[in-house]
């Protein structure tokens, strides 16, 4: 029988509230190591190392998402006395790879060398060539960041195996969830976001109109044919059988170029943005590793 935390881990130390505790979208509960037997120790040593300004550990206070074989002895919990050798350990020997945190996922070849990390100056974001998940989420803002991933999902869901001759009913089934329509002008565009996945942590990344119509090759208009035409005033119909003939091909595209997104490991830039005290993440650019 396992026990379980409930590990909470908010955006920005100052966002939280001091009502109570918040359980939002990136709270996670997992199961504990065996050999954690105080939940209250655990969570105290990484406020200290917080408070001290210790360098970025991903494994400071949080457990792993996926409990597995794989990844059960390198994320397990460090004993206190072992974190401050870890501490203490020079990055300046380039033939040991301990002296900073190993990626859980392969380096990609972009660099990021450009960014700067304000809030621990260490080796640690000067070797490395790009960015967790987990990092983002606890980086600054603004700030930009590569780093490779796995797109789970689209939000709103879009299934990408169904055909492209669904009904325009069942909006799930066709790209057409993907977009909105201005209610002043009628200007169709995508909005969507891609919900994010590396081992170390998730998130949701908000795509851009632009950055869509470059990855599924299709724009909103090509995919909402039928009630675009039909916003315009547009209803002869030849035009219409035009219309919807294109709208099955643009469909079938799209969804083909989506599926091959959902199938692959990517790696691309992410923007962190702040809205109204909330950190939001944007993608800016995508690249999908043959």
């Amino acid at each position: 029988m396992y026990t379980f935390i409930l590990i909470l881990i908010e955006l920005q130390h100052n966002f939280i509230s001091s009502s109570g505790l918040m359980v939002r979208s990136k709270s996670s509960m997992t199961p504990l190591p065996e050999r954690t037997f105080e939940v209250i120790s655990l969570l105290k040593d990484h406020h200290r190392r917080i408070v001290r300004g210790d360098p970025y550990n991903p494994q400071s206070g949080v457990l792993p998402l996926h409990m597995d074989t794989a990844t059960a002895t390198t994320n397990t919990l460090p004993e206190e006395e072992d974190e401050e050798k870890e501490l203490d350990h020079s990055c300046n020997n380039e033939d040991e790879d301990e002296s900073c945190p190993s990626s859980p996922i392969n380096e990609v070849e972009l660099s990021n060398k450009n960014k700067k990390d304000t809030r621990h100056p260490t080796c640690y974001s000067i070797h490395k060539t790009h960015s967790t998940l987990a990092e983002c989420l606890s980086g600054d803002v603004p700030a930009s960041f590569v780093s490779s991933f796995k797109i789970d999902r689209t939000y709103p869901v879009v299934n990408v195996k169904s055909s492209s001759s669904s009904s325009d009913d069942d909006d799930n089934e066709n790209l057409k969830a993907l977009c909105v329509q201005d209610e002043a002008d009628g200007k169709l565009q995508f909005q969507f976001a891609f919900h994010l996945n590396d081992g170390t942590t998730e998130l949701d990344a908000i795509v851009s109109n632009d950055v869509a119509e470059t990855l599924l090759g299709v724009t909103a208009i090509d995919v909402c044919a039928d009630s675009y035409h039909n916003h315009c005033g547009d209803t002869s119909s030849t035009k219409a059988t035009v219309a919807k003939r294109n709208k099955l091909s643009h469909e079938a595209l799209g969804k083909q170029k989506l599926s091959k997104i959902l199938d692959s490991t990517s790696h691309g830039k992410i923007r962190s943005v702040c809205i109204d005290n909330s950190k939001y993440f944007i993608l800016d650019d995508l690249f999908i590793d043959e």
